[in-house]
């Protein structure tokens, strides 16, 4: 039987380079501490009026490292100190004609602080009829580890008192993500 070249010059045996690049890999993902997340919200949710409501972002996007996003909970925690970027896309589902305005906001530790991400008002120029709204928000946070972080949304109409709808289903419309930088 033939010895391959690469064994008769005592290169490395291709197990034992394996070994080797997972260690290596093991060891940079313990040292960098490399977190991202994606979450999506799989069905209609229904928001109350003048109520900030937490958007239930229950469909995991696909496996990234560190986690750290609940999909139980809609709920992610820092794993470890340091800066996180945050990007939510909103999508609002067949609003009334009297929808004044919304806001995404962040919920940091729960309700020890919000963060306003963005605000739209539509009181200017009124939405048509069953009308979608879909807008987007991103955010630079200095976390430390064990912090939480849930997107809500708050809309208000001062004529009615309305539930209004997100979007959520297989487009992804609505959706929340992150990253450690």
């Amino acid at each position: 039987m033939r010895v391959p070249r690469w064994r008769s010059k005592g290169y490395f045996s291709l197990p034992d380079e394996f070994r080797s690049r997972n260690r290596l890999l093991d060891f940079l993902k313990k040292h960098l501490e490399p977190v991202s997340f994606m979450a999506f919200l799989s069905s209609k949710q229904s928001i109350s009026h003048n109520t900030a409501t937490v958007v239930q972002f229950d469909r995991p996007g696909p496996d990234l490292e560190g986690g750290g996003y609940d999909t139980s909970t809609h709920t992610f925690t820092a794993p470890y100190t340091g800066k996180y970027w945050f990007y939510t896309n909103i999508t609002w589902l067949d609003l009334s004609t009297t929808f004044e305005s919304f806001q995404v906001m962040l919920k940091i530790n729960g309700d020890t602080s919000i963060l306003r991400m963005q605000q739209i008002n539509t009181e200017a120029s009124p939405l048509p009829a069953n009308a979608e709204l879909s807008d987007n928000a991103s955010v630079l946070l200095h976390m430390n580890e064990g912090d939480t972080v849930q997107v809500a949304v708050q809309y208000t109409d001062s004529e009615s008192s309305a539930t209004e709808e997100l979007y959520g289903g297989s487009d992804l419309l609505t959706i929340f993500q992150g990253y450690k930088i």
